[in-house]
């Protein structure tokens, strides 16, 4: 009885050695099995956030796709508007110049009339369409017609000043239109940005 005894014992010892080492390599197992759906899970986490995000840019291209057009298009016609100011100025400086020079020489022209003949001499002169005469101060046909020439030029500078301020001034005010259209452009793209 003591040799099944003895085979009693043993098989509990093996069968307790064998439990003990099928539960480890079942923990095992199981402690793998559980990393192997962790990582599985992160790589799907990741894969989904990637898909999310891919699918988001291509969302907000779409979204943000007409209004870059807009605001290209706002930005070169601003452009041009800056451009035209420019050259606005640049050719009003130049008329300016040239009026500057033109009083300059009838400045001279007035000088050396006066160094010549020494103060006015008066005349009569005829009245058109009349028998009359009338005193009037005494000139040089060449001379009266450079100061006529002059008064005339200096009217047309003064009308195309004119001309060009007014158009300064619509430029300015659609400068600051497309300003406001910018903005409300922002406006919408930041709640857009929002949602």
């Amino acid at each position: 009885m003591s040799k099944i005894s003895d085979l009693a014992k043993t098989f509990e010892q093996t069968s307790r050695t064998e439990a003990a080492s099928i539960e480890q390599q079942t923990k095992a197992d199981l402690e793998t099995l559980r990393k192997n759906i962790n990582e599985a899970l992160k790589q799907s986490e990741q894969k989904i956030t990637a898909d999310i995000n891919a699918r988001q840019l291509r969302m907000s291209k779409a979204v943000f796709k007409p209004y870059l057009w807009s605001l290209l298009g706002i930005s070169a016609a601003g452009l041009i508007v800056i451009a035209g100011l420019f050259i606005a100025i640049w050719s009003v400086k130049n008329e300016l110049d040239d009026l500057k020079q033109q009083r300059a020489e009838a400045e001279r022209t007035l000088d050396l009339l006066e160094t010549k003949t020494k103060g006015l001499t008066l005349e009569n002169c005829p009245v058109e369409n009349s028998k009359a005469t009338r005193v009037s101060v005494a000139t040089e046909k060449r001379m009266m017609k450079d100061l006529t020439h002059l008064g005339e030029r200096l009217a047309e500078l003064e009308q195309e000043n004119t001309s060009l301020a007014q158009q300064l001034a619509s430029l300015a005010a659609e400068l600051e239109r497309q300003s406001e259209i910018r903005q409300r452009q922002s406006e919408i793209l930041n709640q857009l940005a929002k949602r």
